[in-house]
């Protein structure tokens, strides 16, 4: 067991590009951490100089409190589970597995033993025979992750090892794997770009953006208290709705004009995010997660609903997404740029209106072109500083 420390870590490739930028993190012994961002944030070469794939430029690496920039990779006691398997196709499941044994030259009683444990733990005792094409993709990546186990590794390090999964088996695997490291108790840094893979599997989530490290906490915390514009967007599917707003304060009640409407903002938001209460005249961010409306709108204050009109009705049996367009332009800082470039999304120029989702029961019986008004919760809604995407705490 050991813990991982990165102390103002730096990757600088040889043309300049910055691919991490003073990393400064703690992985504590035995913890579940994700590293999660778009593509090109940093993550993967962060878990490579830690496996000491990648040279660090600057900072210090330390695993066990043992500095670890010039330490070969072979003897940092670690195990890498990578997304393409790695498997070899001549060799059988218990020859896959014990791999790593045979090359360190172990007696093979100790390998044979280690293997059927680790084929044990992860229902492949049948399999012990078969060779790799044989198997399906759930089974190949249990193999893999049965390399990795078997070693009796400090640390586990694993590269996106879902993402040539089908969707079923991802939920399968990722809940497989959150169970076995708990079990286990081994320190496991873990990436990908998925962030509900994130937030159902770690202890701790790190969100990076551009080599740099946003924010790191539990996921309730990531997900309550976001610490910037990016990290709102980025955690929560579907993601937040981030709406362009001027806030008003009169006879003690803060407000925010959205567009051609007004809402009344409850006072557990004005509490977790002060600085509202000071802000009169000021344009503001105004984040409204989707499962933070209501309908009937009945259940809301009349100062807390929107009148809206359906453009598109997404239904998946326990829950009902309705999308909307709101008269308002859509936010455009260098936050949102890239929460659309992650996404996907493309948003046309002079754009007028912000299209919003809001996330409703199942039951809810409404149609495309349906006019109705939604509650908005606003005591669980977030705000951020129009220009810097900093929260208004």
């Amino acid at each position: 067991m050991a813990d991982v420390e990165f102390d103002h870590v730096s990757k600088i490739y040889d043309n300049g590009f910055m691919a991490v930028n003073e990393l400064s993190l703690r992985i504590d012994d035995g913890e579940f951490l994700v590293l999660v961002g778009p593509s090109g944030c940093g993550k993967s070469t962060a878990l490579r100089m830690v496996a000491g794939l990648e040279d660090i430029s600057e900072g210090e690496l330390r695993i066990d409190n043992e500095r670890m920039n010039e330490v070969q990779p072979r003897e940092r006691d670690i195990a890498m589970v990578f997304q393409s398997y790695a498997l070899y196709p001549h060799l059988t499941v218990a020859e896959n597995i014990g791999f790593g044994l045979t090359l360190r030259k172990m007696p093979k009683q100790e390998i044979n033993a280690r293997v059927r444990k680790a084929a044990a733990t992860l229902g492949l005792v049948d399999l012990l025979e078969r060779r790799p094409k044989m198997l399906s993709g759930g089974q190949r990546q249990r193999v893999a992750m049965g390399r990795a186990i078997v070693r009796e590794p400090k640390v586990f390090l694993m590269d996106e090892p879902l993402s040539n999964l089908d969707a079923k088996l991802r939920v399968q695997m990722r809940a497989e794997i959150a169970k076995l490291q708990h079990d286990m108790g081994i320190t496991t840094v873990y990436v990908t770009h998925d962030q509900v893979e994130a937030m159902t599997m770690a202890d701790r989530v790190a969100v990076m953006r551009r080599g740099v490290l946003q924010q790191v906490d539990t996921p309730y915390e990531l997900y309550d208290r976001p610490a910037n514009l990016f990290v709102a967007g980025f955690i929560g599917s579907p993601a937040m709705n981030l709406l362009a707003g001027r806030v008003s304060v009169a006879s003690g009640q803060v407000s925010v004009r959205i567009g051609d409407q007004t809402l009344d903002i409850a006072p557990a938001a004005v509490a977790a995010y002060p600085e509202l209460a000071d802000a009169n005249g000021r344009d503001v961010t105004m984040g409204i997660r989707p499962e933070f409306f209501t309908f009937p709108a009945e259940q809301a204050d009349p100062g807390q609903r929107l009148e809206i009109m359906i453009d598109l009705v997404e239904s998946t049996g326990s829950e009902t997404h309705v999308h909307f367009a709101l008269p308002v332009a859509p936010v455009d800082t260098d936050d949102t740029r890239d929460l659309a470039e992650h996404a996907g999304d493309t948003v046309p120029e002079k754009a007028t209106s912000t299209v919003v989702v809001a996330k409703l029961d199942g039951l809810a019986r409404v149609r495309l072109a349906d006019r109705i008004s939604l509650g908005v919760n606003t005591g669980r809604c977030h705000f951020f500083d129009a220009a810097t995407g900093a929260p208004l705490r």
